[in-house]
């Protein structure tokens, strides 16, 4: 299938254009910011459509752009594609995309809006819900809905109505929750920092869930806020709600907000699993904090959720829940909060992309009879570096009964030369071998 993702450039919509091209789709983007449009298709091996133009080439067009901006593209670019094509929109409010799709019923496309529930910084979208509106059906909406599921993703089919009453809750109080939560903090903390001190895991978890929706796409939950007209039932009554515990609250009715606690509590109850879900968590910070004091004073490497970046160098401490790491000198500090561990693999894998390799060779005498894949064995023991048999070497010259092998050791260049030439030089002797 020839996908065509409209604003292919944008976190989401790179994220997505990665995916399917990484998963045997011929995927094209375009994208109003050219610069990002062209270095990403470069380093992605994706191909740059620089005005929209061809459209009747692609089998799928994806239009994945700000809400306010999809309806008038959809309505550009729908009469534009090839006969029986499937367009698709990834908005995250639903009712004017979904009106503009509608008027395009007449034409011959398959048509479809879809709302994949997760954030561009999601490793895999296992587990995670796709919200689909069919429209128009056809094959190739069966293709990409077959993808998703193959992927491990939950397809729930809905309407524009629907998705948006729902949507006003799961997105709209949730995050204007925390945008007037990170108001109140601002004027109360002159130093979050100082607040930290003293958090409890319920406290870290608050914060960081609040981060991911401060500090991610300030435009996009702008949009999702003001876009969703639902969203106007959840400020009034937020409002009223805020209004009502605080007058109890003045009040000093302990009793009346206990009661309110427990009447605003039993919808809970049925759903225990979101309490376990905290929990997991809770105890997932904590496994953090315990691996993160284990490596105190050794190399690691750590992801900030936040940024997407990878840092890598000795860790030093932790101080108030923040991570402090020797970046080649340069101290960086990371809330705990933000941090994923990275596998040995993915260390691995940086080290190798981002530092400068290094190799030292080692020519030494063994006897005739000794097996150089033996010999090989016992030097992989060596830390920190990967070794080679680069020669075997037989002459009348050498001492009887000996022969020479060659090594070539490979290692990273903040592995230290003299550190790794010592252990070499140690394993060498203390196998019983001579350097030549």
């Amino acid at each position: 299938m020839r996908i065509l993702i409209v604003g292919g450039a944008g976190e989401f919509g790179s994220f997505y254009a990665r995916l399917f091209s990484k998963n045997g789709f011929k995927v094209s983007i375009c994208d109003k910011d050219e610069a990002a449009g062209e270095t990403f298709c470069k380093k992605n091996n994706i191909k740059w459509n620089k005005n929209c133009t061809n459209l009747k080439e692609f089998d799928t067009v994806i239009v994945c752009i700000p809400n306010k901006a999809a309806p008038k593209v959809i309505e550009k670019i729908g009469p534009k594609l090839g006969k029986g094509a499937l367009l698709v929109d990834f908005c995250s409010v639903k009712t004017e995309a979904v009106k503009e799709l509608k008027k395009l019923s007449k034409l011959d496309l398959e048509l479809a809006s879809i709302h994949p529930m997760h954030g561009p910084r999601v490793k895999t979208i296992v587990g995670r819900p796709i919200v689909c509106i069919p429209i128009k059906q056809g094959k190739k909406l069966e293709e990409i809905e077959k993808f998703f599921a193959k992927k491990g993703s939950k397809i729930i089919l809905s309407t524009a109505k629907e998705h948006d009453r729902l949507l006003s809750i799961v997105q709209g109080l949730t995050h204007y929750s925390q945008f007037i939560s990170a108001a109140v903090l601002k004027n109360l903390c002159t130093d979050l920092k100082e607040s930290v001190k003293f958090g409890s895991p319920n406290y870290h978890l608050f914060l960081s869930l609040m981060s991911r929706v401060i500090l991610q796409n300030p435009e996009l939950y702008s949009q999702i806020q003001m876009g969703n007209k639902e969203n106007k039932k959840i400020w009034k009554l937020f409002r009223e709600k805020s209004e009502e515990f605080e007058k109890i609250c003045n009040k000093n009715d302990s009793e009346k907000l206990k009661k309110k606690i427990i009447e605003s509590a039993q919808q809970f109850k049925e759903h225990e699993s979101i309490l376990y879900g905290s929990d997991r968590a809770v105890n997932a910070i904590n496994y953090i904090v315990e691996t993160v004091r284990h490596h105190i004073g050794k190399r690691f490497m750590v992801e900030n959720i936040i940024t997407g970046k990878m840092h890598y160098g000795k860790i030093t401490g932790i101080e108030n829940q923040t991570l402090i790491i020797d970046e080649q000198g340069k101290k960086t500090r990371i809330s705990l909060s933000h941090v994923r561990l990275t596998s040995k693999e993915e260390m691995k894998k940086w080290r190798k992309q981002n530092l400068k390799p290094m190799h030292l060779d080692y020519s030494f005498l063994v006897s005739k009879e000794c097996d150089k894949e033996i010999i090989k064995k016992g030097l992989s023991h060596i830390k920190f570096c990967s070794i080679k048999i680069l020669d075997e070497y037989k002459s009348n010259k050498l001492p009887k009964g000996k022969k020479s092998i060659t090594i070539k050791a490979t290692f990273f260049e903040d592995d230290g030369l003299e550190r790794i030439d010592e252990l070499i030089r140690k394993t060498i002797t203390g196998l019983g071998f001579s350097f030549r």
